[in-house]
């Protein structure tokens, strides 16, 4: 499990850590009812740190990077790059290929599949059920909603679909998809026609980009896959290198 865990790690300095977190897998024992599968517990113990800061959420069932501080320095650094939104990040969503899918694409005005089209809603959550809802009408409570998508691709059953996180909120990318009718493979939560056989859903945090703690100036730039890639993802994977070669 140890040489597992360490080649997860995508990228470290004496500032922070990048891991691959996989499916299912939770950051926090409040995330994790059965106090198992604990990648902060995990990685301090083999790197040897009495604490890793956890700069940012990434939902259980998602698989995908996360930035994890090693001192509280540090950690305020980041958490300020995120209020400020200098943290970008992107996802990988592998969508079930139905009418909503196909209105999103027919209604986009830029039909490049390297593009991004923005989507925008206002969002509330449901804290009873642990659940976010999505609507292009402004409500009591609500929060602004926006990310940008593109599509990489198309295949027999799913969509393939890059996306660009403009803020961040609790289960947004997942939320503004089922607002349009459309749903991430396996996300039985938020619409999915059935679950995934291994767990988890096919939503991926696949980059990250954010400045350097010791220069600003300079930026960090992180790219990885899931850590376990299925015929599926590889579609993906093929797909979203297609359309990043044409953007050349």
């Amino acid at each position: 499990m140890e040489k597992k865990i360490l080649k997860r790690i995508i990228y470290e300095d004496s500032a922070c850590i990048v891991v691959n977190k996989i499916k299912g897998e939770a950051l926090e024992k409040k995330d994790d009812k059965n106090k198992a599968n604990l990648l902060t517990k995990i990685l301090k113990i083999q790197l040897g740190h009495e604490k890793l800061f956890v700069t940012h959420r990434l939902d259980v069932p998602t698989s995908g990077l996360v930035l994890l501080a090693k001192t509280s320095e540090g950690l305020g650094f980041y958490n300020n790059l995120f209020a400020k939104g200098k943290i970008e990040k992107k996802y990988w969503a592998i969508v079930e290929k139905n009418e909503g899918f196909e209105r999103l694409i027919s209604s986009s005005q830029k039909k490049e599949e390297n593009e991004f089209t923005e989507l925008f809603h206002h969002l509330w959550v449901d804290g009873r059920i642990n659940k976010s809802f999505a609507s292009k009408i402004k409500k009591k409570d609500t929060k602004e909603a926006r990310l940008l998508w593109r599509l990489c691709g198309i295949g027999d059953n799913y969509g393939f679909l890059e996306i660009d996180l403009l803020t961040g909120r609790h289960h947004q990318i997942r939320a503004q998809l089922a607002a349009e009718n459309i749903y991430i493979k396996g996300d039985l939560k938020y619409g999915a026609k059935r679950s995934e056989k291994t767990g988890g859903i096919r939503l991926h945090a696949a980059s990250l980009s954010f400045p350097n703690f010791f220069d600003p100036n300079k930026k960090i730039e992180v790219l990885a896959p899931p850590s376990f890639i299925d015929p599926l993802w590889q579609a993906f994977i093929d797909s979203y290198k297609s359309t990043k070669n044409n953007n050349k």
